[in-house]
């Protein structure tokens, strides 16, 4: 019993320590740094596409190239389940903290980089 309730756990708490920090990047490149720039559209169109994929796509992916491939091992492992619930949850976490962070007034921001934005005081 125990087992059945540890180990899908475990999956999901590695899945979620590598989609959570990988998505709250992204997001900060996309709306920080990226803008309008080529790669950040390309990566917010994939980010979409990858939203509407089924699960089912993610987990016969991760199947035939880890698994069937025998890449990482032979057979099957849990960090591969958790690969392919990371490769769910990581557009669904970048978008959202793409429009909450898009939801921060511009003014709010430059206040905000303005309190460590000089570099030059810690120089010698």
């Amino acid at each position: 019993m125990r087992r059945l309730l540890v180990l899908p756990s475990a999956r999901v708490l590695l899945a979620s320590a590598i989609a959570i920090p990988l998505g709250i990047g992204v997001a900060v490149y996309l709306v920080e740094y990226g803008k309008d720039h080529p790669f950040a559209v390309t990566v917010r169109y994939l980010t979409d596409v990858m939203t509407g994929v089924p699960s089912i796509v993610f987990g016969l992916f991760i199947y035939i190239v880890l698994v069937v491939s025998h890449i990482g091992g032979s057979g099957f492992a849990g960090w591969k389940g958790a690969l392919a619930i990371t490769l769910l949850m990581l557009p669904v976490v970048s978008r959202s903290a793409e429009v909450v962070l898009l939801l921060v007034p511009s003014s709010s921001r430059n206040r905000i980089s303005g309190v460590n934005s000089s570099t030059e005081a810690y120089s010698h």
